[in-house]
């Protein structure tokens, strides 16, 4: 079936944490991998648009996660493109071990004229592609509330290694950014088990980005809510909610 893709990963040593267990940014590089190949077998990835000046962004993205896979697991994703909405396409994914479903998620995708940086609309000018009428995570990617008050703040400057073939910040490492500015220990025991990320400007190197963090803490949870600021440009650039639940699987 072209409409949807299955991929297999073994998680490797270098992809887990003190844990033992893939992080998160770790498995939403392996969700970008999963949606890039089918892109491609659908005829609109990257080696096929990027000659056009055109590329893929990803705007939004929910996500709800039972557990994370350890070192050695197969984790397998099944992924698939649901349908488009004026300048906006939506990918769902659903996560496995076995046959236990160990995660579900809602993404949201820009096609943008890399000459005038202007959204396209892909239905316009993009060939016909599969998709599919499933939800894994009926979403309405809910807002994420502006940071009143800071419990800490860093900054960082991209490094080359941070750079993507677009020219700007992977995705993943706003991610990373956003996650070191929780005080050390914090989190220990407790795993992300619902996150909501909007992605809003680029970055690039020479930027100066400001990443602040606001903590909610209660009985057995955690909210960490995230702001990354281009200080170079005034602009903000990310935002993301995490909900940080104990972790029943392991103990740390």
């Amino acid at each position: 079936m072209t409409d949807m893709l299955i991929k297999e990963f073994p998680v490797r040593i270098y992809e887990v944490g003190k844990d033992g267990t893939l992080s998160f940014p770790g498995l939403m590089n392996l969700f970008q991998d999963a949606a890039t190949d089918h892109a491609c077998i659908l005829g609109v990835g990257l080696p096929q648009i990027i000659p056009r000046e055109m590329s893929w962004f990803i705007t939004r993205c929910h996500l709800k996660i039972i557990r994370y896979p350890e070192y050695g697991d197969i984790l397998k994703i099944r992924t698939w493109p649901k349908g488009r909405k004026r300048v906006f396409a939506y990918r769902d994914l659903e996560l496995s071990l076995g046959n236990e479903i160990i995660g579900i998620g809602s993404s949201v995708w820009c096609l943008i004229d890399l000459k005038t940086k202007k959204a396209l609309s892909p239905s316009m000018v993009l060939p016909a592609f599969a998709e599919r009428d499933e939800d894994a995570l009926k979403s309405d990617f809910p807002s994420i509330p502006l940071i009143g008050t800071c419990d800490r703040e860093l900054e960082f400057y991209p490094r080359r290694s941070e750079i993507d073939l677009n020219q700007h910040v992977n995705n993943v490492a706003y991610m990373n950014w956003a996650l070191e500015t929780i005080p050390e220990g914090l989190t220990d025991g407790y795993i992300p088990t619902e996150v909501q990320i909007f992605f809003k400007k680029e970055a690039r190197r020479g930027d100066r980005i400001l990443s602040k963090v606001n903590i909610l803490k209660g009985k057995d949870v955690l909210e960490t809510i995230h702001l990354l600021v281009n200080e170079s440009m005034d602009t903000e650039v990310f935002r993301q909610k995490i909900r940080w639940t104990r972790d029943s699987h392991r103990q740390i």
